[in-house]
């Protein structure tokens, strides 16, 4: 398994704007300094969009891509083609990355993967550390659904039919990143958006096929959201094919559940802690992933809004959890 972390440790995050944010140079250079192997996009435009420039930044530091996130108002299907074409922009961007520097995807000094082939096209096919695109539904965009992230009800999901339009949306965006790029697709479950609970889970990966869309297993979002770690890695082994580590606190949780706090009210007051200092079971996980051969991207996240905490130091920590952990 390999160790990436991502802009939204530093408070790059694709539901809030501000100027008071760290710059892509200290990002990347406080994630290579903190013992990270690679590192998400973030949001588009935060790092250099040009596939020669980011290349170049990523390898005087050692690292290499992990994935890009795309959120798309999948409910929508009017915005279909909007976020197939976001999302094959982002994951060109990926590719080239991996074209002009072949060893991308194996990280720096290491020996490279045997199991790594190329298309006749020249991108890179499905792999466990080729970067992947991390697809979402709208984040934080519906105001009932971010005022109520973290204590959802079955009463309110989606209906079936609505179901199958989100699953046709994903599934579209999907393929259209497979057949423009050689890339795969996961869908990421995500607190304040309609896939949110473990049946909301459930709902998607039975609408879809698992040689299509995988599962990008988020530890803080479904413990929030209602889940257990351990039990989603078990049930969704096959299509597990990313990983974020994220903790959650379970007080804030509580607080946040019983005081009827918003998504962002609930970040604000730090949901989503430091790796060991919250409620999940990372060795149980770890321990569930080994046991079923994930060999991809384990992403550490640590959601906070900008100029929240202290990034590089928290990234320091973390990564030293993670090392005692034997990753």
């Amino acid at each position: 398994m390999l160790i990436a972390n991502a802009p939204c440790s530093w408070g790059i995050l694709e539901f809030e704007s501000t100027v008071a944010r760290a710059s892509p140079v200290q990002v990347l250079d406080e994630i290579a300094a903190t013992g990270y192997e690679g590192t998400e996009l973030g949001e588009w435009g935060f790092f250099a969009t040009d596939p020669r420039q980011l290349a170049e930044d990523l390898a005087r530091r050692h690292l290499a891509l992990a994935g890009a996130f795309v959120d798309v108002a999948l409910t929508d299907p009017g915005a279909h083609a909007t976020g197939e074409a976001v999302a094959v922009k982002i994951a060109r961007l990926l590719a080239g990355v991996v074209r002009l520097k072949p060893d991308a995807t194996d990280v720096g000094r290491r020996k490279p993967d045997a199991s790594k082939k190329r298309s006749e096209s020249g991108s890179i096919e499905a792999n466990e550390r080729a970067p992947m695109i991390v697809l979402s539904d709208a984040t934080a965009r519906v105001p009932e659904r971010t005022a109520k992230a973290g204590r959802i009800t079955p009463d309110e999901g989606l209906t079936p039919d609505q179901w199958d339009v989100v699953a046709a949306g994903a599934e579209r965006i999907a393929r259209a990143v497979r057949e423009s790029t050689g890339l795969r697709t996961a869908f990421h479950h995500h607190c304040a958006t309609y896939v949110e609970t473990p049946e909301e889970i459930d709902a998607l990966m039975q609408r879809t096929s698992s040689d299509v869309l995988g599962l990008c297993l988020d530890t803080g979002h479904a413990t929030f959201g209602g889940g257990d770690p351990v039990t989603l890695i078990d049930r969704y082994r096959d299509r597990i094919w990313h990983v974020h580590f994220k903790d959650c606190s379970p007080a804030v949780a509580e607080r946040a559940r019983s005081e009827r706090w918003d998504y962002l009210r609930a970040i604000r007051h730090g949901l989503f802690c430091e790796l060991g200092d919250g409620g999940v079971d990372f060795r149980g996980a770890l321990d569930r992933l080994r046991l079923h051969a994930y060999a991809g991207w384990i992403v550490v996240e640590q959601d906070v809004l900008p100029s929240m905490g202290t990034p590089a130091a928290s990234a320091r920590r973390n990564r030293a959890f993670l090392h005692r952990l034997g990753l």
